[in-house]
């Protein structure tokens, strides 16, 4: 499979499945995407964001919409999800299957016709605490988090 194209088609679904770790990804306004605050993310309260942290809100996020609890998520369940990606797959009736299909292929790494969490990469958690880690400590602060929000925001209303 070709490493590109499913790392594109991976790093949009990873945004719609972990809006709850969308930090760099989430639209804070206009109502485009999930909305987050740091509490949310801050699991323990300590006042720092951890890649601990980010990878709990992901598993949350995918056993919530696994609307059956098999521990997968059907194409279904997937387009269910809402968010850029969801609303993307239900777009049209032969168009939005045409999607699910499609990313079902990228996705389900086994065939076995379901997304398993662990076939979801968690490298972008990675990249998320590294660019909004400003001070190189591992962790993102409320200042940090706050500072992205206002760059996206600012980014947002340009133009």
């Amino acid at each position: 499979m070709n490493t590109l194209a499913k790392t594109t088609i991976i790093g949009a679904t990873v945004i719609a499945l972990m809006g709850s770790v969308g930090i760099a990804y989430a639209k804070q306004s206009g109502g485009k995407g999930p909305r987050i605050s740091f509490e949310q993310l801050d699991l323990n309260g300590d006042g720092f964001i951890t890649a601990s942290e980010l990878q709990a809100a992901h598993e949350a996020r995918f056993a919530k919409n696994d609307a059956d609890g098999d521990g997968f998520l059907s194409a279904e369940e997937f387009a269910a999800m809402g968010g850029k990606m969801g609303k993307r797959m239900n777009k049209g009736e032969g168009q939005g299957e045409r999607k699910k299909a499609r990313m079902m292929r990228y996705m389900d790494e086994n065939g076995d016709g379901k997304i398993a969490l662990s076939e979801i990469p968690t490298d972008r958690m990675d990249r998320m605490i590294a660019k909004l880690d400003t001070d190189e400590d591992g962790k993102i602060s409320c200042a940090e988090f706050e500072a992205r929000k206002g760059k996206k925001r600012g980014k947002n209303n340009e133009g």
